[in-house]
Protein backbone atom coordinates (compact mmCIF):
# COMPACT_ATOMS: atom_id res chain seq x y z
CA UNK A 1 0.00 0.00 0.00
CA UNK A 2 1.28 3.26 -1.05
CA UNK A 3 1.65 5.79 2.20
CA UNK A 4 2.66 9.31 3.04
CA UNK A 5 7.01 9.04 3.33
CA UNK A 6 6.15 10.26 7.19
CA UNK A 7 4.30 7.65 7.72
CA UNK A 8 6.84 5.36 6.72
CA UNK A 9 9.88 6.65 8.69
CA UNK A 10 7.27 6.92 11.77
CA UNK A 11 6.49 2.92 10.94
CA UNK A 12 10.29 2.96 10.57
CA UNK A 13 11.47 4.12 13.90
CA UNK A 14 8.32 1.64 15.67
CA UNK A 15 9.92 -1.96 13.95
CA UNK A 16 13.20 -0.63 15.41
CA UNK A 17 11.97 -0.14 18.72
CA UNK A 18 10.41 -3.26 19.26
CA UNK A 19 13.40 -4.66 17.73
CA UNK A 20 11.67 -6.34 14.74
CA UNK A 21 14.74 -6.70 12.26
CA UNK A 22 14.03 -8.90 9.03
CA UNK A 23 15.86 -11.29 9.72
CA UNK A 24 13.39 -12.14 13.39
CA UNK A 25 9.93 -11.48 12.76
CA UNK A 26 9.63 -9.08 9.45
CA UNK A 27 8.11 -11.29 7.51
CA UNK A 28 4.37 -10.54 6.51
CA UNK A 29 4.61 -7.21 8.23
CA UNK A 30 3.49 -4.29 6.23
CA UNK A 31 5.59 -5.67 3.50
CA UNK A 32 3.97 -3.87 1.16
CA UNK A 33 3.84 -0.84 2.27
CA UNK A 34 6.02 2.04 0.45
CA UNK A 35 6.09 5.66 -0.13
CA UNK A 36 6.17 6.91 -3.88
CA UNK A 37 7.67 10.33 -4.14
CA UNK A 38 8.77 12.62 -6.57
CA UNK A 39 11.77 15.30 -5.33
CA UNK A 40 15.52 15.79 -5.62
CA UNK A 41 17.72 12.94 -4.22
CA UNK A 42 20.95 14.60 -2.37
CA UNK A 43 23.88 13.01 -1.10
CA UNK A 44 26.61 14.76 1.48
CA UNK A 45 29.58 13.15 1.40
CA UNK A 46 32.97 14.15 3.68
CA UNK A 47 35.96 12.55 2.52
CA UNK A 48 38.22 12.00 5.70
CA UNK A 49 41.38 10.12 4.64
CA UNK A 50 41.43 6.48 5.35
CA UNK A 51 44.39 6.82 8.30
CA UNK A 52 41.92 8.43 10.19
CA UNK A 53 39.87 5.02 10.77
CA UNK A 54 41.86 2.88 12.61
CA UNK A 55 43.91 3.62 15.67
CA UNK A 56 46.21 1.28 14.86
CA UNK A 57 47.05 2.44 11.59
CA UNK A 58 47.87 5.84 13.21
CA UNK A 59 44.98 7.65 13.26
CA UNK A 60 41.92 8.29 16.10
CA UNK A 61 39.01 6.32 15.63
CA UNK A 62 36.86 8.64 18.72
CA UNK A 63 38.08 11.62 16.02
CA UNK A 64 36.45 9.55 13.21
CA UNK A 65 33.43 8.90 14.91
CA UNK A 66 32.98 12.17 16.41
CA UNK A 67 33.49 14.05 13.11
CA UNK A 68 30.61 11.10 11.77
CA UNK A 69 28.50 12.39 14.32
CA UNK A 70 28.77 15.63 14.02
CA UNK A 71 28.14 15.38 10.22
CA UNK A 72 25.69 13.71 10.24
CA UNK A 73 23.43 16.10 13.10
CA UNK A 74 24.09 19.14 11.45
CA UNK A 75 23.39 17.51 7.77
CA UNK A 76 19.65 16.96 8.98
CA UNK A 77 19.50 20.50 10.59
CA UNK A 78 20.15 21.66 7.52
CA UNK A 79 18.22 19.66 5.21
CA UNK A 80 15.04 20.34 7.64
CA UNK A 81 15.40 24.11 7.46
CA UNK A 82 15.41 23.42 3.55
CA UNK A 83 12.35 21.53 3.84
CA UNK A 84 14.43 17.84 3.26
CA UNK A 85 14.15 14.70 4.89
CA UNK A 86 17.21 12.22 6.05
CA UNK A 87 16.83 9.25 4.71
CA UNK A 88 19.77 7.77 5.13
CA UNK A 89 23.00 8.20 7.61
CA UNK A 90 25.71 6.02 6.28
CA UNK A 91 28.91 7.05 7.51
CA UNK A 92 30.92 9.50 5.65
CA UNK A 93 27.81 10.27 3.12
CA UNK A 94 24.49 11.51 4.29
CA UNK A 95 21.06 10.89 1.43
CA UNK A 96 18.18 13.54 1.52
CA UNK A 97 15.12 13.91 -0.01
CA UNK A 98 14.06 17.21 -1.18
CA UNK A 99 10.51 16.86 -2.63
CA UNK A 100 9.43 18.86 -5.80
CA UNK A 101 7.28 17.87 -8.80
CA UNK A 102 9.77 19.75 -11.28
CA UNK A 103 13.42 19.93 -12.19
CA UNK A 104 14.44 23.45 -13.26
CA UNK A 105 16.71 25.90 -12.48
CA UNK A 106 14.00 27.59 -9.96
CA UNK A 107 13.94 24.78 -8.53
CA UNK A 108 17.53 24.06 -8.39
CA UNK A 109 18.07 26.96 -6.34
CA UNK A 110 16.72 25.19 -2.88
CA UNK A 111 19.32 22.31 -3.78
CA UNK A 112 22.29 25.08 -4.48
CA UNK A 113 21.37 26.90 -1.87
CA UNK A 114 21.57 23.96 0.57
CA UNK A 115 24.54 22.60 -0.58
CA UNK A 116 25.99 25.91 0.08
CA UNK A 117 25.08 26.22 3.56
CA UNK A 118 25.59 22.93 4.33
CA UNK A 119 29.52 23.39 3.55
CA UNK A 120 30.17 26.45 5.29
CA UNK A 121 29.01 24.27 8.37
CA UNK A 122 30.99 21.52 7.46
CA UNK A 123 34.28 23.10 6.41
CA UNK A 124 33.67 25.19 10.34
CA UNK A 125 32.89 22.35 12.60
CA UNK A 126 34.01 18.82 10.69
CA UNK A 127 37.01 19.57 9.29
CA UNK A 128 38.73 21.00 12.23
CA UNK A 129 37.83 17.58 14.15
CA UNK A 130 39.69 15.50 11.03
CA UNK A 131 42.70 17.77 11.07
CA UNK A 132 44.94 17.07 8.98
CA UNK A 133 43.37 13.88 7.52
CA UNK A 134 40.46 16.27 6.07
CA UNK A 135 40.30 15.53 2.29
CA UNK A 136 36.88 17.98 1.13
CA UNK A 137 33.56 17.48 1.14
CA UNK A 138 30.93 17.23 -2.14
CA UNK A 139 27.09 17.05 -2.83
CA UNK A 140 25.49 15.05 -5.91
CA UNK A 141 21.76 15.78 -6.47
CA UNK A 142 19.28 14.30 -9.01
CA UNK A 143 15.07 14.54 -9.38
CA UNK A 144 12.89 11.85 -10.27
CA UNK A 145 10.24 9.43 -8.42
CA UNK A 146 11.43 6.59 -6.49
CA UNK A 147 9.96 4.51 -4.81
CA UNK A 148 11.11 4.51 -0.94
CA UNK A 149 10.14 1.61 1.53
CA UNK A 150 11.31 0.73 5.19
CA UNK A 151 15.09 -0.60 6.23
CA UNK A 152 16.43 -1.91 9.25
CA UNK A 153 17.65 0.64 11.53
CA UNK A 154 15.92 3.93 10.96
CA UNK A 155 16.92 3.66 7.13
CA UNK A 156 14.71 4.09 4.28
CA UNK A 157 15.66 2.84 1.52
CA UNK A 158 15.17 4.68 -1.91
CA UNK A 159 14.68 2.87 -5.22
CA UNK A 160 14.75 4.58 -8.36
CA UNK A 161 17.61 6.23 -10.95
CA UNK A 162 17.14 9.50 -9.57
CA UNK A 163 18.81 7.72 -6.06
CA UNK A 164 21.13 5.54 -7.80
CA UNK A 165 22.64 7.89 -10.06
CA UNK A 166 23.99 10.69 -7.80
CA UNK A 167 25.16 8.00 -5.54
CA UNK A 168 27.18 6.40 -7.74
CA UNK A 169 28.52 9.60 -8.85
CA UNK A 170 30.02 11.35 -5.63
CA UNK A 171 31.16 7.45 -4.85
CA UNK A 172 33.62 8.11 -8.00
CA UNK A 173 36.64 10.66 -7.72
CA UNK A 174 37.60 10.62 -11.08
CA UNK A 175 37.65 13.77 -13.43
CA UNK A 176 35.48 12.40 -15.55
CA UNK A 177 32.35 11.15 -13.68
CA UNK A 178 33.46 12.14 -10.54
CA UNK A 179 32.09 14.84 -7.78
CA UNK A 180 35.69 16.75 -6.95
CA UNK A 181 35.84 18.49 -3.30
CA UNK A 182 34.04 21.75 -3.09
CA UNK A 183 31.79 21.48 -5.45
CA UNK A 184 28.32 20.17 -6.39
CA UNK A 185 27.01 18.37 -9.22
CA UNK A 186 23.24 18.57 -10.36
CA UNK A 187 21.45 17.09 -12.82
CA UNK A 188 19.30 19.06 -15.37
CA UNK A 189 15.90 18.09 -17.21
CA UNK A 190 18.03 17.13 -20.34
CA UNK A 191 20.11 14.50 -18.42
CA UNK A 192 23.19 16.56 -18.67
CA UNK A 193 25.52 17.39 -15.02
CA UNK A 194 25.71 20.75 -13.76
CA UNK A 195 28.52 21.98 -11.90
CA UNK A 196 27.95 24.40 -8.82
CA UNK A 197 31.32 25.51 -7.01
CA UNK A 198 30.71 25.71 -2.97
CA UNK A 199 31.81 28.54 -1.13
CA UNK A 200 32.06 28.90 2.68
CA UNK A 201 31.56 32.23 2.57
CA UNK A 202 29.26 33.50 -0.52
CA UNK A 203 29.70 36.71 -1.95
CA UNK A 204 25.66 36.91 -2.41
CA UNK A 205 25.33 39.03 0.93
CA UNK A 206 21.64 37.19 1.88
CA UNK A 207 23.40 33.86 1.15
CA UNK A 208 26.59 34.62 3.17
CA UNK A 209 24.02 35.71 6.18
CA UNK A 210 22.23 32.26 5.98
CA UNK A 211 25.65 30.41 6.21
CA UNK A 212 27.05 32.60 8.87
CA UNK A 213 23.69 31.50 11.31
CA UNK A 214 23.67 27.90 10.03
CA UNK A 215 27.88 27.76 11.26
CA UNK A 216 26.96 29.32 14.74
CA UNK A 217 24.08 26.65 15.22
CA UNK A 218 26.37 24.02 13.43
CA UNK A 219 29.34 25.03 16.35
CA UNK A 220 26.29 24.45 19.00
CA UNK A 221 25.09 21.58 17.44
CA UNK A 222 28.89 19.72 17.56
CA UNK A 223 29.49 21.26 21.27
CA UNK A 224 26.52 19.12 22.64
CA UNK A 225 27.28 16.27 20.53
CA UNK A 226 31.01 16.50 21.45
CA UNK A 227 29.76 16.08 25.33
CA UNK A 228 27.61 13.78 24.94
CA UNK A 229 30.18 11.35 22.44
CA UNK A 230 30.87 7.88 24.09
CA UNK A 231 34.79 6.72 24.08
CA UNK A 232 35.15 4.21 21.25
CA UNK A 233 36.54 0.83 22.75
CA UNK A 234 37.96 -2.12 20.56
CA UNK A 235 35.96 -5.40 20.58
CA UNK A 236 38.08 -8.32 21.06
CA UNK A 237 36.63 -11.61 20.54
CA UNK A 238 35.84 -12.58 23.69
CA UNK A 239 33.41 -9.39 23.41
CA UNK A 240 31.92 -10.49 20.34
CA UNK A 241 28.79 -12.67 21.53
CA UNK A 242 28.02 -9.73 23.98
CA UNK A 243 27.90 -7.09 21.25
CA UNK A 244 25.53 -9.73 18.21
CA UNK A 245 22.87 -9.65 21.69
CA UNK A 246 23.09 -5.92 21.65
CA UNK A 247 24.39 -5.35 25.23
CA UNK A 248 26.83 -3.60 24.00
CA UNK A 249 25.67 -0.09 22.43
CA UNK A 250 29.43 1.77 22.69
CA UNK A 251 31.00 2.70 19.37
CA UNK A 252 33.46 0.07 18.22
CA UNK A 253 36.54 -1.34 16.43
CA UNK A 254 36.82 -4.88 15.37
CA UNK A 255 39.29 -6.93 13.07
CA UNK A 256 36.90 -7.90 10.84
CA UNK A 257 35.75 -8.39 7.04
CA UNK A 258 33.03 -5.79 5.23
CA UNK A 259 30.91 -7.04 3.09
CA UNK A 260 28.29 -5.58 0.29
CA UNK A 261 26.20 -7.80 -1.99
CA UNK A 262 24.28 -5.29 -5.05
CA UNK A 263 21.12 -6.32 -6.67
CA UNK A 264 21.44 -6.44 -10.70
CA UNK A 265 18.64 -4.57 -13.01
CA UNK A 266 16.25 -3.44 -9.94
CA UNK A 267 16.74 -0.22 -10.77
CA UNK A 268 16.12 -0.54 -14.25
CA UNK A 269 13.00 -2.67 -13.71
CA UNK A 270 11.28 0.42 -11.33
CA UNK A 271 12.49 2.84 -14.13
CA UNK A 272 10.85 0.96 -16.89
CA UNK A 273 7.34 0.66 -14.33
CA UNK A 274 7.34 4.66 -13.61
CA UNK A 275 8.10 5.11 -17.20
CA UNK A 276 4.89 2.99 -18.01
CA UNK A 277 3.07 4.23 -15.33
CA UNK A 278 2.28 0.68 -14.02
CA UNK A 279 1.66 1.22 -10.61
CA UNK A 280 0.54 -2.35 -10.33
CA UNK A 281 3.74 -3.32 -11.08
CA UNK A 282 5.21 -0.61 -8.86
CA UNK A 283 2.89 -2.03 -5.75
CA UNK A 284 4.56 -5.33 -6.81
CA UNK A 285 8.19 -4.19 -6.66
CA UNK A 286 7.86 -2.58 -3.68
CA UNK A 287 6.80 -6.15 -1.81
CA UNK A 288 9.46 -7.96 -4.05
CA UNK A 289 12.09 -5.86 -2.85
CA UNK A 290 10.88 -6.39 0.66
CA UNK A 291 11.11 -9.95 0.82
CA UNK A 292 14.25 -9.67 -0.82
CA UNK A 293 15.90 -7.85 2.08
CA UNK A 294 14.29 -10.26 4.32
CA UNK A 295 15.94 -12.87 1.81
CA UNK A 296 19.07 -11.33 2.15
CA UNK A 297 19.27 -10.91 5.79
CA UNK A 298 18.55 -14.39 7.02
CA UNK A 299 21.21 -16.16 3.83
CA UNK A 300 23.46 -13.59 6.28
CA UNK A 301 22.33 -14.84 9.42
CA UNK A 302 22.85 -18.13 8.74
CA UNK A 303 26.66 -18.02 7.67
CA UNK A 304 28.79 -20.32 9.30
CA UNK A 305 30.47 -17.09 11.55
CA UNK A 306 28.76 -14.22 13.42
CA UNK A 307 27.56 -11.79 11.11
CA UNK A 308 26.51 -7.85 11.60
CA UNK A 309 23.62 -6.80 9.43
CA UNK A 310 23.99 -3.22 8.62
CA UNK A 311 21.19 -0.46 6.76
CA UNK A 312 20.60 -1.32 3.15
CA UNK A 313 22.39 1.39 0.70
CA UNK A 314 19.37 1.06 -2.34
CA UNK A 315 19.16 -2.45 -3.54
CA UNK A 316 22.74 -3.29 -1.87
CA UNK A 317 23.05 -5.45 1.36
CA UNK A 318 26.24 -4.23 3.73
CA UNK A 319 27.08 -6.32 6.81
CA UNK A 320 30.18 -7.48 8.96
CA UNK A 321 31.46 -10.86 9.48
CA UNK A 322 33.15 -10.88 12.53
CA UNK A 323 36.29 -12.93 13.12
CA UNK A 324 35.66 -16.70 13.96
CA UNK A 325 37.68 -18.71 17.26
CA UNK A 326 40.75 -19.31 14.64
CA UNK A 327 40.84 -15.22 14.16
CA UNK A 328 40.94 -12.45 11.78
CA UNK A 329 44.23 -13.74 10.13
CA UNK A 330 43.50 -17.37 9.94
CA UNK A 331 39.44 -16.12 8.37
CA UNK A 332 41.13 -14.83 5.66
CA UNK A 333 42.61 -17.58 3.80
CA UNK A 334 38.82 -18.54 3.06
CA UNK A 335 36.41 -16.22 3.68
CA UNK A 336 35.32 -14.37 0.52
CA UNK A 337 35.31 -17.73 -1.35
CA UNK A 338 33.15 -19.61 1.03
CA UNK A 339 31.28 -16.50 1.74
CA UNK A 340 30.50 -15.78 -1.80
CA UNK A 341 29.68 -19.42 -2.75
CA UNK A 342 27.27 -19.13 0.25
CA UNK A 343 25.58 -15.87 -0.93
CA UNK A 344 24.85 -17.08 -4.08
CA UNK A 345 23.76 -20.20 -3.66
CA UNK A 346 21.20 -18.89 -1.03
CA UNK A 347 19.89 -16.33 -3.09
CA UNK A 348 19.75 -17.93 -6.30
CA UNK A 349 17.13 -20.23 -4.99
CA UNK A 350 15.04 -17.45 -5.07
CA UNK A 351 15.38 -16.88 -8.75
CA UNK A 352 11.32 -18.54 -8.95
CA UNK A 353 10.07 -15.29 -7.46
CA UNK A 354 11.62 -13.09 -10.36
CA UNK A 355 14.07 -14.36 -12.78
CA UNK A 356 16.31 -11.16 -13.03
CA UNK A 357 17.20 -11.13 -9.26
CA UNK A 358 21.60 -11.57 -9.78
CA UNK A 359 24.09 -9.90 -7.22
CA UNK A 360 27.84 -8.64 -7.66
CA UNK A 361 29.45 -9.49 -4.17
CA UNK A 362 32.25 -7.34 -2.68
CA UNK A 363 34.00 -8.68 0.15
CA UNK A 364 37.74 -6.76 1.99
CA UNK A 365 39.11 -7.00 5.31
CA UNK A 366 43.17 -5.50 4.65
CA UNK A 367 46.18 -6.91 6.35
CA UNK A 368 49.54 -5.26 6.53
CA UNK A 369 50.02 -1.68 8.03
CA UNK A 370 48.83 0.55 4.91
CA UNK A 371 45.26 -1.41 4.72
CA UNK A 372 44.32 -0.89 8.44
CA UNK A 373 44.62 -4.43 9.24
CA UNK A 374 41.08 -5.23 9.22
CA UNK A 375 39.88 -2.83 11.50
CA UNK A 376 36.28 -1.32 11.49
CA UNK A 377 34.58 1.06 13.19
CA UNK A 378 30.90 0.50 14.23
CA UNK A 379 29.01 2.39 15.95
CA UNK A 380 25.12 4.30 16.14
CA UNK A 381 24.80 7.78 15.34
CA UNK A 382 21.68 10.06 16.24
CA UNK A 383 20.26 12.80 13.95
CA UNK A 384 16.85 13.54 13.17
CA UNK A 385 15.20 11.82 16.20
CA UNK A 386 16.67 8.68 15.25
CA UNK A 387 19.66 6.55 15.73
CA UNK A 388 21.58 4.71 12.32
CA UNK A 389 23.58 2.41 12.39
CA UNK A 390 27.16 3.51 10.95
CA UNK A 391 30.70 1.37 9.72
CA UNK A 392 33.60 2.97 8.25
CA UNK A 393 36.95 1.39 7.85
CA UNK A 394 39.28 0.66 5.08
CA UNK A 395 37.23 -2.71 4.10
CA UNK A 396 33.94 -0.87 3.92
CA UNK A 397 35.63 1.44 1.44
CA UNK A 398 37.49 -1.14 -0.63
CA UNK A 399 34.05 -4.15 -0.27
CA UNK A 400 31.99 -1.34 -2.21
CA UNK A 401 34.55 -0.60 -4.79
CA UNK A 402 34.99 -4.18 -5.25
CA UNK A 403 31.75 -5.05 -6.14
CA UNK A 404 31.80 -1.39 -8.07
CA UNK A 405 34.88 -2.68 -10.62
CA UNK A 406 34.05 -2.09 -13.97
CA UNK A 407 34.36 -5.19 -14.98
CA UNK A 408 32.99 -7.45 -12.08
CA UNK A 409 29.71 -9.12 -12.95
CA UNK A 410 26.87 -10.56 -11.55
CA UNK A 411 27.37 -13.46 -9.95
CA UNK A 412 30.71 -12.49 -9.16
CA UNK A 413 32.50 -12.10 -6.14
CA UNK A 414 35.68 -9.28 -6.12
CA UNK A 415 38.24 -8.91 -3.70
CA UNK A 416 41.04 -6.33 -3.19
CA UNK A 417 44.58 -7.81 -4.27
CA UNK A 418 45.95 -7.52 -0.75
CA UNK A 419 42.68 -10.17 0.15
CA UNK A 420 43.52 -12.09 -2.50
CA UNK A 421 46.78 -12.80 -1.60
CA UNK A 422 45.69 -13.77 1.76
CA UNK A 423 43.90 -16.78 0.14
CA UNK A 424 44.94 -20.26 0.31
CA UNK A 425 46.61 -21.10 -3.21
CA UNK A 426 44.18 -23.76 -3.83
CA UNK A 427 41.62 -21.12 -4.10
CA UNK A 428 43.25 -18.33 -5.80
CA UNK A 429 42.40 -20.19 -9.09
CA UNK A 430 39.10 -19.72 -8.75
CA UNK A 431 39.93 -15.96 -9.35
CA UNK A 432 40.71 -13.70 -11.69
CA UNK A 433 42.26 -10.05 -11.89
CA UNK A 434 40.02 -7.23 -12.81
CA UNK A 435 41.20 -4.17 -14.83
CA UNK A 436 40.99 -1.09 -13.28
CA UNK A 437 42.32 -0.27 -9.92
CA UNK A 438 41.74 1.74 -6.78
CA UNK A 439 44.23 3.71 -4.56
CA UNK A 440 46.89 1.57 -6.10
CA UNK A 441 45.34 -1.84 -5.60
CA UNK A 442 44.07 -3.93 -7.72
CA UNK A 443 41.37 -6.24 -7.58
CA UNK A 444 40.43 -10.17 -7.97
CA UNK A 445 37.08 -11.62 -8.75
CA UNK A 446 35.70 -14.96 -9.08
CA UNK A 447 32.71 -16.56 -11.20
CA UNK A 448 29.81 -17.82 -10.23
CA UNK A 449 30.90 -18.92 -7.09
CA UNK A 450 29.22 -22.37 -5.45
CA UNK A 451 29.68 -24.30 -2.32
CA UNK A 452 30.36 -27.64 -4.63
CA UNK A 453 32.93 -25.09 -6.64
CA UNK A 454 34.77 -23.81 -3.43
CA UNK A 455 34.62 -27.57 -2.69
CA UNK A 456 36.05 -28.91 -5.59
CA UNK A 457 38.92 -26.74 -5.48
CA UNK A 458 40.18 -27.82 -2.50
CA UNK A 459 40.05 -31.50 -3.34
CA UNK A 460 41.92 -30.60 -6.65
CA UNK A 461 44.42 -28.46 -5.19
CA UNK A 462 45.24 -30.58 -2.45
CA UNK A 463 45.47 -33.94 -5.00
CA UNK A 464 48.14 -31.65 -7.11
CA UNK A 465 50.32 -30.68 -4.10
CA UNK A 466 52.96 -33.07 -2.90
CA UNK A 467 52.96 -31.41 0.86
CA UNK A 468 50.21 -30.07 2.68
CA UNK A 469 48.77 -26.53 2.39
CA UNK A 470 50.56 -23.84 4.42
CA UNK A 471 47.66 -22.10 6.18
CA UNK A 472 48.65 -18.61 7.23
CA UNK A 473 49.79 -18.12 10.82
CA UNK A 474 47.44 -16.62 13.19
CA UNK A 475 48.31 -13.57 14.34
CA UNK A 476 47.66 -12.42 18.01
CA UNK A 477 44.21 -10.39 17.98
CA UNK A 478 44.57 -6.77 17.44
CA UNK A 479 44.70 -4.78 20.92
CA UNK A 480 44.24 -1.33 21.63
CA UNK A 481 42.85 1.25 24.15
CA UNK A 482 40.19 4.23 23.93
CA UNK A 483 42.40 7.49 22.69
Amino acid sequence: MRIPLQDLILRNQGITELGRYFNKDFAGYADSDYADERGFHVYGRMRPKLKLYAPDNGGDANRMYRAIQAFTKISAECAASYGGQLLEAQGVMTHFLFPEEENTARTQERIIEFANVLFAGVEQTVKPICGNFWNGFAVSADHGRAILVSGSADSVVSLGPCANRPAKRIYRRDDRLGVPAGELHIRNMDGTWRKEVLSPASVNIQLRNKQSNFVGLAEEIVREATSQTPMVRHLGYEDIPAFMAGKRDTPVTVQAHMARADMHNFTKRVSEAFEAGNNTAIQQLATEFTQTMTEGEQTIASYDAPTHQLPWAGDCANFVIMPTSDGYDSDRAAISAKLGAHWHDAMSKNKGRSNEVSWTLGCAGGGAENEANGLLLIGLVQADNRSFKIVAGWGATHSQRAQEMDDAQEYDTAVPDCDYQALTSVLQPLYRQCGSTFNQHRFYRAEGLTEKKVKGAYIGGLAKQTVSVKEPVSAPYVRHYAR
